[in-house]
């Protein structure tokens, strides 16, 4: 990466300080990139290396939509008294602070389009929300090389593509979700602990690296893709290259989720990863004025959507849960879960059915979400608490990694496809199982880009 994109990434992201104290919080949108620095001719002055690698293998332009938000904007905004805290270039938005008098000084700005309130922020002491408790696990053969994560990806035939000594090497990964806890010093995570990528950590809430703490949710997702000690428990990717993110907090609900989850997945784009997987997913909040309705589903209107949508446009493939909403009032699936650029998730149980708290499917934009399902019943992941290496757990969160690792084994394969390309195999392997539940059978995509690759 160009020293000076480096820089200009990390300024993006880590503009203001944030105040210990309880702030209101607040999306300056702008109308344009007019006088920018930065000009679409000199991309390497804010995209690395492999970013740019990534859009020119699949044949995809630098556009003005990277570009940067223009830096004189943003001075004129923080020269009124405001705290720029993030930015976002895809969306041409910047989320400040400020007291309501300087807010009403921006809203007359002729570069501002909008302003509106994104939710309250807090202060930043970690929170543990996983629950210190022993859990039995049932006894089963260890011996397997696979160990208690051998059924997950049996039922989509991935072991086949690991059989082709395929298992996500050259593919980078960055998982999105509120915390990553222990994932620094757990046995079968010390692949991850030795990625090269792992410089990219970022904890975009506190605007910090420290990631391995708040919630032991994204190592568990981590886990059933990176997992790599034979025996015990091997992954759906274990030779990938993983980036953890910290984009939620956990501790409350409110557009602000949305817009840092934003950040972070412009922050993948930026230092070259090829696949996000994210199991967050965004329908209602602490403030109902807030709430998705199904209507924004349709439109891919949420503020998520648009960017998981864009980051597609980018050459990433995007992977997200579906949700577990099927027993709760919405029914259908979260956002960004509902995007046209996004392959959403859902879980089924050891029989291929839809799991009984897993998001009903819906039909947007013509397309029936979830794309495709895996194991969402009694998933083995890492265990964080007491002796035991891994154990069971339920939701969608997990569905999603499965898929995500045995796709980027895939495009670890047929690393000349493009992101559309992978997705429509996979997508059309389903119909081999003949299963009402789209379960993907890896060894007919496999086939399927073989075909492909050779006619």
């Amino acid at each position: 990466m160009k020293t000076q994109a480096y820089l200009l990434i990390l300024t993006c992201l880590f503009a203001g300080v944030l105040s210990a104290k309880t702030s209101n919080y607040y999306a300056v949108k702008f109308l344009d990139k007019e006088h920018n620095l930065y000009t679409i001719d000199k991309p390497l002055d804010f995209l690395s290396e492999k970013a740019l690698s990534r859009r020119e293998k699949q044949g995809l332009e630098v556009t003005a939509i990277d570009l940067p938000i223009t830096t004189g904007y943003l001075y004129q905004v923080k020269l009124r008294g405001a705290k720029v805290i993030y930015t976002s270039k895809w969306l041409n938005t910047a989320i400040i602070t400020c007291p309501e008098t300087i807010r009403s000084e921006l809203e007359k700005l002729y570069f501002v389009k909008e302003i509106i309130y994104v939710g309250k922020g807090s202060n930043h002491d970690i929170v543990i929300t996983e629950k210190k408790k022993k859990r039995r696990i049932p006894k089963r053969d260890i011996h397997a090389f696979y160990g208690k994560g051998q059924n997950q990806i049996d039922m989509l035939n991935g072991g086949y593509i690991h059989n082709k000594g395929k298992r996500g090497r050259g593919i980078t990964i960055a998982v999105l979700d509120g915390g990553f806890w222990r994932t620094d010093d757990l046995k079968v995570l010390r692949g991850v602990q030795k990625s090269s990528a792992r410089f990219a950590n970022r904890d975009i809430v506190n605007r910090d690296r420290d990631v391995f703490e708040s919630s032991a949710h994204g190592t568990e997702v981590l886990s059933v893709m990176a997992a790599n000690l034979p025996g015990v428990m091997v992954g759906t990717a274990p030779d990938a290259d993983y980036i953890c993110l910290k984009t939620e907090d956990v501790r409350g609900e409110f557009w602000l989720d949305e817009y840092t989850w934003v950040v972070g997945l412009e922050f993948a784009d930026s230092v070259g990863v090829d696949l996000i997987v994210s199991s967050l997913g965004y329908t209602t909040f602490n403030d109902s004025s807030m709430d998705y309705t199904y209507d924004d589903l349709q439109k891919n209107n949420s503020i998520s959507t648009r960017a998981a949508n864009i980051a597609f446009d980018k050459g990433m493939i995007i992977i997200c849960s579906a949700g577990n909403e099927g027993e709760n009032d919405w029914k259908y699936v979260s956002c960004p879960a509902d995007g046209k650029g996004v392959l959403a998730v859902g879980a089924v149980n050891n029989l291929g059915e839809r799991a009984l708290f897993a998001s009903l499917s819906y039909q947007i934009g013509g397309v029936m979400k979830p794309d495709v399902n895996a194991l969402g019943t009694n998933v083995t992941v890492a265990s964080v608490i007491g002796k035991n290496l891994t154990k069971e757990t339920s939701g969608s969160s997990y569905s999603a990694p499965i898929i995500a690792g045995l796709v980027a084994s895939l495009w670890s394969a047929f690393p000349e496809f493009s992101n559309q390309t992978i997705l429509d195999a996979v997508k059309l392997s389903t119909q081999k199982s003949g299963n009402d539940f789209r379960l993907p059978d890896f060894e007919y995509a496999y086939k399927i880009l073989l075909l492909e690759k050779l006619y």
